[in-house]
């Protein structure tokens, strides 16, 4: 057991990662309590993710920095050697044969420092994530319309449902 000397939390793992006071509120805060070595990775990547999904809401989930409409649709945080990436595991077998020089497990990309971060697959893989929520509110909406309502698609799914919200879209707003 492994007591922190600043908290007095106790740990299994010796000098194990944690948050000694009040955990981030904001992905700013989050990327500026990590290691200075992380902290340009951790940027580059928050602007790769916002770049790609600006219709997303930013979020601290689960502790980390999650991109989130409706659900959470991309997560990052900082480890010892690398930045630990989860889009989910339908991500991560989208991508698996541009992702053969990483490590990936079930729905985790792990990009570590010693490597250039590739900013551009980033993005795809937020874009990937953020299209699968679309189509599957789509699905949904259809599903559950009216017959003789017009069926939702990808280009007014956004009109009828609006734009990145807190919340969940409200279903009366689509005609269910």
């Amino acid at each position: 057991m492994w007591v922190c000397p600043k908290c007095g939390r106790s740990f299994k793992n010796m000098e194990q990662s944690h948050y000694c006071g009040k955990p981030p509120a904001t992905i700013e805060e989050y990327i500026a309590a990590q290691p200075e070595e992380a902290q340009d990775y951790l940027l580059q990547i928050n602007a790769a993710i916002k770049a790609s999904i600006p219709e997303s809401k930013e979020k601290i989930s689960w502790s980390m920095p999650t991109y989130w409409k409706g659900r959470n649709l991309i997560q990052f945080a900082a480890s010892k050697r690398h930045i630990g990436l989860y889009p989910g595991p339908e991500a991560v077998e989208a991508f698996a044969g541009r992702l053969t020089e990483y490590t990936t497990s079930k729905g985790t990309i792990q990009l570590p420092y010693s490597k250039p971060l590739p900013l551009e697959l980033i993005g795809e893989i937020a874009n990937w994530c953020f299209k699968k929520y679309v189509n599957h509110c789509i699905q949904w909406f259809n599903h559950h319309r009216p017959v003789k309502q017009t069926p939702v698609n990808e280009s007014n799914l956004i009109t009828r449902c609006g734009k990145a919200t807190d919340e969940q879209p409200n279903w009366n707003q689509v005609g269910i």
